[in-house]
């Protein structure tokens, strides 16, 4: 019976197709062993122009045959070089790399912002929320004399009341008082810069008062002064057809500021968010409070 068995085909058939299946194996891979297909790098017909593009403008011509494969390569190494740190994470913890991809990432919400163009009507809204910002400074024009208080010590306000009844309309600055580096005579100027130019309050003293005589004195960050005023011109808002430019270059200063705000609070929901107190404040019992994001000033540009 046992010899009969041994001669049945099937039973040949098995064990031919066992020894098959077992020197297979044994000659192949196994599939969970196969190497796993390797990452593409494409250096596209885009890519290529643009590096011919910074060639040109960098050296005032296109680059020769020899030099584009030269820029390939290195952009070849740049790319292996940039993906391979990448996978070993050597970004994470480089102030350098990050700050500049905070920097992108800003960059790319202004960007975004920047793409909506303002109406006549947010402008208009824009300029009449926020109107000191373009509002025409006070202007006056004027003649003054100097007196050094240490010249004077004393007898100053002696020496200004005799001055004082000596001048007219028609008197020259110049042929008075005490050298000063800055002009005896001002033309239209803003109060803006008189600060500038005097210290605080010296343009509004000067804009207050009345034209055609010597009054004063006003003290400035220099000293006293006596001044006759010429001429004032008042200050105003102009229409928005006279500084469109400006109002609209604003507008998207704001636009750009609130765009990478909202940006920030909108990733920040993302993440929870865990400060851990400093060493020194953990030791002194100092809670550390997570600051608040700042608003920006004004009102913010409508979309």
């Amino acid at each position: 019976m046992i010899k009969s068995f041994l001669r049945e085909p099937l039973l040949h058939f098995l064990v031919l197709g066992g020894l098959l299946f077992a020197v297979w194996a044994v000659r192949s891979p196994d599939a969970t062993d196969a190497a796993p297909p390797k990452p593409k790098i494409l250096i596209s017909e885009s890519r290529i122009d643009s590096l011919i593009d910074i060639f040109a403008k960098t050296r005032q011509r296109p680059p020769t045959q020899q030099e584009l494969r030269g820029l390939i390569d290195d952009h070849l190494h740049e790319e292996i070089f940039y993906r391979e740190a990448l996978a070993l994470g050597f970004g994470e913890d480089d102030a350098i790399v990050r700050r500049r991809l905070r920097q992108k990432m800003e960059l790319f919400f202004e960007d975004l912002a920047s793409a909506a163009q303002p109406s006549e009507g947010q402008l208009a809204e824009f300029l009449q929320a926020n109107p000191d910002q373009f509002r025409v400074d006070r202007k006056v024009a004027f003649r003054h004399i100097y007196l050094n208080p240490e010249k004077h010590a004393d007898a100053l306000e002696k020496d200004i009341a005799e001055l004082k009844s000596q001048l007219t309309s028609d008197s020259n600055p110049e042929d008075y008082g005490d050298t000063f580096l800055l002009p005896a005579a001002f033309e239209l100027t803003p109060l803006r810069e008189l600060t500038q130019l005097f210290g605080e309050g010296f343009g509004e003293n000067v804009f207050a008062m009345t034209k055609g005589e010597w009054q004063g004195p006003i003290v400035s960050g220099y000293g006293a002064h006596l001044v006759l005023v010429v001429g004032k011109a008042a200050g105003r808002l102009p229409p928005l057809e006279d500084i469109r430019p400006s109002v609209e270059l604003e507008w998207y200063a704001r636009k750009r500021a609130n765009a990478k705000r909202e940006s920030f609070e909108n990733l920040r929901e993302k993440y929870e968010i865990v400060i851990e107190a400093p060493k020194e404040a953990a030791a002194k019992n100092t809670p550390v409070k997570e600051s608040p994001v700042q608003q920006a000033p004004g009102k913010e540009p409508s979309s």
